[in-house]
């Protein structure tokens, strides 16, 4: 199961996401969880959002970027949407 923890201080504000955990080995020197409650005490309302995922891929499957398939295509276009970043453009 893939977790999350974070800290919303206000929607319209930028967001950090933090990831770890790709490869599937959790490494001993990972302290993001460790972040999120001290953050959480002293951000404000115009601060930065925080996401952490410490293992993105506890299974340690495969990554391969851009993912395939029909409803991933459709999330990243509504995440670029979200951003007022075009789509359709070709890197």
């Amino acid at each position: 199961m893939i977790t999350a923890e974070g800290v919303i201080n206000n929607e319209s504000n930028a967001t950090v996401l933090y990831l770890s955990g790709l490869d599937g080995n959790e490494s001993k020197n990972n302290n993001l969880d460790e972040l999120v409650p001290p953050y959480a005490e002293v951000a404000g309302p115009n601060d930065i959002n925080l996401i952490v995922i410490s293992r993105a891929n506890p299974e340690g499957n495969q990554l391969q970027f851009p993912p395939e398939g029909k409803l991933i295509r459709k999330i990243l276009f509504l995440m670029c949407y979200g951003v007022g970043l075009d789509p359709t453009h070709q890197i």
